[in-house]
């Protein structure tokens, strides 16, 4: 039964981000659109853009790979680093937090839960989550820096 739990964190969680922030999107004033939008656009890719460097110059052999533990879900023995699932999320989770203190906490809370669950399936180490976590918060300030120069006109 707790396994099933973290399977379900592990591999659908990861959804519940996008798709909270989607439909505060949605209801939202078009000013407010406006803002995230601008913000989403930054913030995610760099993020993304960022993790594919930090996967240059760091591996982390995933927990499973060295043949000590069997994985909840199936993965690739690729590098652990840093873990995709948890970056979306907490990527996400951060743009929210910027632009709604309620949404966004709650976001961090579920972004905490995936992350949890992926390291309980065996995908990943807690190093990967760390990395993540940094790098979906230098996304989310560069994009928030980037709006006091380059989008003033929007904000």
């Amino acid at each position: 039964m707790l396994d099933s739990l973290f399977i379900f964190g592990a591999v659908w969680l990861v959804w519940v981000p996008p798709v909270a922030l989607g439909i505060y999107f949605l209801s939202s004033s078009r000013a407010e659109k406006m803002r995230l939008a601008a913000l989403a656009a930054i913030a995610l890719p760099a993020a993304f853009a960022l993790s594919r460097i930090a996967s240059l110059f760091y591996y982390s052999e995933r927990p499973f790979a060295d043949g000590g533990i069997m994985p909840l879900v199936t993965h690739a023995a690729d590098n652990g680093f840093p873990s995709d699932h948890a970056l979306l999320a907490f990527a996400v989770a951060f743009v929210a937090l910027e632009r709604n203190r309620t949404l966004g906490s709650a976001l961090v809370l579920i972004a905490i839960l995936v992350s949890v669950s992926r390291i309980w399936a065996g995908v990943h180490n807690p190093i990967d989550i760390a990395g993540s976590i940094l790098v979906a918060a230098l996304g989310t300030l560069m994009a928030i820096s980037a709006r006091r120069y380059i989008l003033k006109p929007v904000y």
